[in-house]
């Protein structure tokens, strides 16, 4: 696989990630205004099509790729050496997933590399929506709509507006998000297809802000003397993690508090080993090893040592996913006739994302919008040291299911 080249009130106790991601549909070949029929069911009411969709099991569309090897892929793609990368998988997977749902033939094969059929849902500590923005001049299918509404999507069909979308965002992501698109929209821009994920925990067990101290964070792969540097406060902790060793890297998991809904999440950190940058061991990964990670741990006492982090991230992703093989989709020959009679391609893809990093817990959220154009037994031996003082991967995943919600590489927690 490196075979791709409850809303939180007091954020001052979150650790926040928000990542927001563009996805621009646009009408692509010369239009005629027209009222476009369900492809099938034609006098099936919305309810009963609504109804329906709730209860196929068996009509989800299928991926291509895992969870596990998809977001490895995207990861490689995002890194260049130097910049940070804070960036939601699962956000991108789920608005990709009501794209393809509207799309067929080669356009929807291609798009299928980067869905997902898995749903976590929604609790106390993460929240998933989805919402259609759709131009009046643009009909569509009533399956389409039918699948969406299942799903629990909003649909507004009015003028596209930048302001519009952007609230959406900032209502669905704690305010983390406020700004992703601008007005005036070009006239081309037909529809925006936008998923939103926020997450809000505190720590299993919290560290204690005393133990809070600036030290030295190398921005080489060796955490030696005469190396460039910067001064980052590193937070503290001993106890017992979630723990493995590799021959390339340090793997330890901080545990949130389980949420009303059971869900376990962690954030997992990986720490190369000395002389091994964090690039270099991102670009070698394999959606097998990366499961590995996971399964090699077990409980272990270490003395840890992790940055405090606070960042934002903004990228198109429209290249990445050429790089991915998913090219159709963005040309005039894409074939969205599953969504509307309207001839619509994708325009583009963004992602805009906020890391907050702190001794209580993590806030993290993530909208994604598409617009188209016209363990072993714990160790009794002396405690192991991971300091966090070099660069390193961030993961924020769902511990059961291995599901990745948000991953990362830290370059410099001061970019």
């Amino acid at each position: 696989m490196k075979h791709f080249a409850a809303t939180a009130k007091k954020s001052y106790l979150a650790i926040a990630t928000v990542a927001l991601f563009c996805l621009f549909l646009t009408a692509c070949r010369s239009q005629k205004q027209a009222t476009v029929q369900p492809e099938d069911n034609r006098t099936a009411s919305a309810d009963t099509l609504v109804n329906h969709y709730r209860t196929m099991d068996n009509d989800k569309l299928s991926p291509t790729l895992s969870m596990a090897e998809m977001t490895v892929g995207m990861w490689q793609l995002l890194d260049d050496g130097h910049t940070n990368v804070w960036f939601s998988p699962l956000s991108l997977a789920l608005a990709m997933r009501t794209v393809a749902d509207g799309a067929k033939g080669e356009t929807q094969e291609q798009l299928r590399r980067v869905i997902t059929d898995l749903d976590i849902q929604s609790s106390n500590q993460i929240s998933i929506a989805d919402a259609l923005f759709i131009d009046p001049s643009v009909p569509l299918q009533a399956n389409y709509v039918a699948r969406c509404k299942a799903r629990g999507a909003e649909m507004y069909q009015q003028t596209i507006s930048a302001k519009r979308i952007n609230q959406w965002a900032s209502d669905h992501t704690n305010n983390k998000i406020n700004h992703i698109l601008d007005d005036p929209m070009p006239a081309s821009i037909k529809m925006v297809i936008a998923n939103a994920v926020y997450f809000y925990a505190q720590w299993a067990d919290p560290f204690n802000e005393r133990g809070t101290r600036e030290d030295t964070f190398y921005l080489s792969s060796r955490a030696q003397e005469g190396e460039p540097y910067v001064m980052v406060p590193l937070m503290r902790k001993s106890d017992h993690f979630s723990y493995a060793r590799t021959d390339d890297a340090q793997i330890l998991t901080l545990p949130y508090e389980e949420d009303d809904k059971g869900h376990l999440f962690g954030m997992t950190i990986v720490l190369p080993r000395e002389g091994l940058s964090a690039s270099d061991l991102l670009a070698h990964l394999t959606a097998e090893q990366l499961n590995h990670w996971f399964d090699k741990q077990y409980y272990e006492r270490v003395i840890l040592r992790v940055p405090k982090i606070k960042m934002s991230y903004n990228r198109s992703l429209t290249d990445d996913l050429r790089a991915m093989g998913i090219t159709l989709p963005f040309t005039p020959a894409a074939d969205f006739s599953g969504m509307s009679n309207t001839p619509l391609c994708i325009d583009m893809v963004k992602q805009s994302a906020f890391l907050d990093m702190n001794e209580r817990g993590t806030e993290a959220a993530a909208v994604t919008v598409a617009t188209m154009r016209l363990g072993a037994a714990p160790h009794q031996e002396p405690p192991v040291n991971m300091t966090v003082n070099r660069p390193y991967l961030l993961m924020l995943h769902d511990r059961k299911n291995h599901i990745p919600v948000f991953v990362g590489i830290i370059h410099t927690p001061k970019q």
